[in-house]
């Protein structure tokens, strides 16, 4: 539970424990950013847009992307809300979550899953430890996860909007496309989704990716007061 609720958050943050600290061409002025974000009600959303005759088929059933994004939103709501209680974003650029593992109600503090830094106006990048973030998934093809490892390593974008004292962050279009075969993996981990829909997933996500003109996964977190 709480790697996914990691990546998601990065992704996740799903989502944001795991960036880079800061170099040497990186704003050395403290980041807004820097402090504990606690996760709000129904914090996930997934924005998803593709011509109307990109579809997936399952069995007789033809599900356009819209409506893909309607079916997963209130599983990455719980997936994220159940597991995920807050953020903390440290000034050397470190990342600490707190969180909950599945089937146990305390609360407890995850810290070295990812490592971040500022990139200019509405930008970090994400750096997670893949190693760690797979460790309990079964299964995973060697060679996807030595190319994940690689795509981790160089950074993932984030982006985030301010509203008030909520924070959306967000993958945008190029960037969830880059992660085309990070998430099926993630995916297919989820309880929630059934098993038949796995394979499915692994199958067809990559190339609706491909088609979609715009997609953004985003994860919406309130600033605590200091």
């Amino acid at each position: 539970m709480m790697r996914k609720s990691l990546m998601y958050c990065c992704l996740f943050v799903c989502a944001m424990g795991i960036f880079s600290g800061c170099n040497k061409d990186d704003d050395k002025k403290p980041s807004e950013l820097v402090g504990k974000w606690n996760v709000k009600e129904m914090p996930m959303d997934v924005v998803w847009e593709a011509p109307d005759n990109v579809v997936v088929e399952a069995g007789s059933v033809k599900l356009t992307v819209k409506q893909l994004a309607a079916m997963m939103t209130p599983t990455l709501n719980a997936l994220v809300q159940n597991g995920l209680k807050d953020v903390t974003l440290t000034t050397d650029g470190k990342i600490e979550a707190t969180y909950k593992k599945e089937d146990s109600n305390e609360w407890i503090t995850a810290k070295d899953y990812a490592k971040y830094n500022v990139k200019g106006d509405n930008k970090i990048m994400l750096h997670p430890d893949a190693d760690k973030v797979f460790a309990e998934m079964k299964g995973v093809d060697a060679t996807k996860l030595a190319a994940i490892k690689l795509l981790f390593k160089a950074g993932i974008p984030v982006y985030y909007t301010s509203n008030g004292s909520s924070t959306r962050f967000y993958l945008d279009t190029e960037t969830v496309k880059a992660l085309k075969n990070v998430l099926p993996i993630l995916l297919a981990s989820v309880k929630d989704v059934p098993d038949f829909v796995k394979p499915l997933l692994a199958k067809e996500l990559p190339g609706l990716l491909e088609k979609s003109t715009k997609i953004e996964f985003g994860l919406t977190m309130t600033k605590a007061a200091n």
